[in-house]
C-alpha cells in the first residue's frame, strides 16, 4: 500500500487504480490535471458504473433497463412527495471501483485522489452545462461535517470537492455559511424514520449567510439516502434560497 501511494504521488502519469498509462499526461508546468483522464486510464474510466436511468429529482437508480436517461423520469416516492431540493445530479453509482476511489480519498487525504473525484464530478457538470441541461447556481455550499468528524479525519471531503468545483466553474463557494452542530451516526445504518430523526436540528446557518433570492448548489461526495440533502434544502429555502440542487459524485441505491 505504501509503495502504491508513493508511486501515485511521484509518478502521476500512471492510473491511480491499475497503474497503467493514462491517456492524458500530468502537466508539471501548471501543476494541474485538466480532467479525470489524467488520473485514470481509459479502461478504468470506462469501468465506472454510470447512474443512467435514474429519478430526475432524487437520482435514485430506476429499474427500467434501456430507458432514455435524458427523459425526466421520476421515482414513485418523489411523485408522492417531492423533496425540498429541486434535483440531485449524481453521475455515478457508489459501487466498485469508484467506491474504492472515494474511500481512499476520504481516508488517505491524498491530493491526487482529491483531484480525481473532483475532476470526475466537474467533467460531468461541464458536459451538463454545454448541453444546456444545467443552469449554474449563484453559489455553492459544501455539506458540513461535525467538528468531531473533521478532527478524526483531518478534513471535510465535501469542502475539498466544493472548492475544486467552484474554481472550475467560477462559482462562489461559501465554506462557513452552513454548519453541522449535532454529531450524528452514519445514515446508512438507519431506517428512513431514524434518518429523519437523526438529522433533526443537526444543521444551522451562520448569521453571515445571505441567501435571499439565491439559487444554491449543495456539494457532497456521496448521496446515500437523500435525507441529509432534504433537511439542508429545507433549511436553505426557509432562509430565503430561491432554489436548491445537489451535486454529488456517486449515488447509493436506496434499500426500500
Amino acid at each position: 500500500m505504501l509503495w502504491n501511494r508513493i508511486r501515485s504521488e511521484c509518478l502521476p502519469g500512471l492510473c491511480l487504480l491499475c497503474h497503467g498509462r493514462c491517456a492524458q499526461s500530468f502537466d508539471k508546468g501548471r501543476e494541474k490535471i485538466d480532467s479525470a483522464s489524467g488520473l485514470l486510464c481509459e479502461g478504468c474510466l470506462n469501468s465506472l458504473l454510470v447512474n443512467g436511468a435514474s429519478c430526475y429529482c432524487c437520482a435514485e437508480p430506476l429499474s427500467q433497463d434501456g430507458e432514455d436517461a435524458s427523459q425526466k423520469l421520476m421515482c414513485g416516492r418523489c411523485q408522492k412527495r417531492q423533496p425540498t431540493y429541486e434535483r440531485i445530479i449524481s453521475p455515478y453509482l457508489y459501487q466498485e471501483p469508484l467506491s474504492l476511489v472515494i474511500q481512499r480519498f476520504k481516508s488517505q487525504g491524498s491530493l491526487l485522489y482529491s483531484r480525481l473525484v473532483s475532476s470526475l464530478l466537474s467533467d460531468h457538470l461541464k458536459a451538463e452545462i454545454i448541453s444546456e441541461r444545467l443552469l449554474l447556481p449563484d453559489l455553492i455550499l459544501p455539506v458540513p461535517t461535525h467538528w468531531r468528524s473533521r478532527f478524526k479525519r483531518g478534513f471535510n471531503p465535501a469542502a475539498q470537492l466544493a472548492d475544486f468545483i467552484g474554481r472550475s466553474l467560477d462559482i462562489p463557494v461559501q465554506m462557513s455559511w452552513l454548519k453541522k452542530v449535532r454529531y450524528t451516526p452514519p445514515q446508512h445504518e438507519l431506517n428512513r424514520r431514524q434518518r429523519l430523526s437523526n438529522l433533526t436540528a443537526s444543521f444551522e446557518l451562520s448569521h453571515r449567510a445571505k441567501l435571499e433570492g439565491c439559487s444554491v448548489a449543495i456539494v457532497d461526495d456521496v448521496v446515500t439516502t437523500g435525507a441529509t440533502a432534504d433537511v439542508i434544502a429545507e433549511l436553505l429555502r426557509d432562509n430565503g434560497a430561491r432554489s436548491v440542487q445537489v451535486w454529488a459524485l456517486a449515488r447509493t441505491p436506496s434499500r426500500r
